[in-house]
């Protein structure tokens, strides 16, 4: 496969991925905002664009005005039309890799957003997230519906995973900051969509240190590498250990935030390299100012495709 297509492909999967967890989280946002009067809009405005990572304007921030950023700019990637936008525009650049049926819902999706955005700026935004998240699942279960398990496939997994821990991490470290306030659990959890499997499973209220207990059992059960088919007689590559590293690196990075006091770019990299013995994923990091590798020669591994009692198995190679 040619690299333009499998980063076509990986940014396809990322940026519906993208549009979705925004439209998500918004909802949760502004359905706070109408429901409980002693929120400060401002201040609730603030985390969200910081979440997103979007600068924050001058000014007062309302609803209003966050709803407009993180959902109509199309010049923007971080917003719902920006992101549907760009993943058509890739998916036009990459029709051959595609089905026929999934170019012509991200194809279709995109062509109803200005209707979408002219309704919403007239009777509020509510209608366009949920019909973000129904086009989302719709062009999700086209994905594993009409795409053969090829290259092609794996690389709009990986991008759709990658983001999905991304924005979980975001949320995580965002919420981490606010311990005591059950009311950001339990927007977190509606944010994943998770609020009433959490009930379900605990039938108490919300607290902080049994929503991450919940969120981390669940990716451990059901994580990324469920998507891969459950047939243990059919192998299949893994992604498990890339979407690890992602994952890591987000929390490396949010170690050094905390350590450092600051999202300053040299001070983060001053924290980062006094990072020692922070246990992740993939493994155990320690840096240091001449040392920015996590995994040494010796602990790399090399394995191969064969057969095995007239079965294929990926086994550990003797190169």
């Amino acid at each position: 496969m040619l690299s333009r297509v499998a980063e076509s492909l990986y940014w396809i999967g990322r940026y519906v991925e993208r549009a979705e967890d925004t439209s998500r989280l918004l909802d949760v946002h502004v359905h706070t905002l109408i429901e409980d009067p002693w929120v400060d809009e401002h201040l609730a405005c603030r985390d969200v664009l910081s979440v997103m990572g979007v600068p924050l304007p001058e000014g007062r921030l309302d609803a209003r005005r966050t709803t407009e950023r993180l959902a109509f700019d199309r010049g923007d990637t971080s917003s719902i039309v920006g992101a549907l936008s760009a993943a058509r525009e890739n998916a036009r650049g990459v029709r051959e890799a595609l089905s026929s049926e999934l170019w012509e819902a991200l194809n279709a999706t995109y062509h109803a957003l200005p209707a979408q955005q002219a309704a919403a700026e007239r009777h509020g935004p509510g209608g366009l997230f949920r019909y973000v998240r129904e086009r989302a699942a719709f062009i999700g279960g086209l994905l594993d519906g009409t795409m053969p398990r090829d290259d092609g496939w794996r690389f709009l997994v990986l991008g759709r995973s990658l983001e999905r821990v991304d924005m979980t991490a975001r949320l995580l470290w965002a919420r981490g900051q606010q311990r005591g306030a059950s009311s950001g659990w339990i927007g977190l959890l509606k944010s994943c969509s998770a609020h009433e499997a959490y009930l379900r499973t605990y039938r108490a209220a919300v607290e902080p240190e049994k929503v991450v207990e919940f969120l981390n059992a669940y990716k451990a059960k059901h994580g990324t590498d469920r998507l891969w088919g459950g047939d243990p007689n059919i192998p299949a590559p893994s992604m498990g250990g890339t979407v690890a590293g992602g994952y890591d690196g987000m929390l490396v990075m949010a170690d050094a935030w905390r350590r450092a006091g600051s999202t300053d770019p040299a001070a983060t990299i001053k924290a980062m390299d006094q990072t020692k013995g922070f246990l992740g994923v993939n493994c155990t990091y320690e840096f240091t100012p001449e040392k920015h590798h996590a995994i040494e020669v010796d602990d790399l591994t090399t394995y191969e495709y064969t057969k095995v009692d007239g079965r294929i198995a990926l086994v550990q190679s003797s190169i």
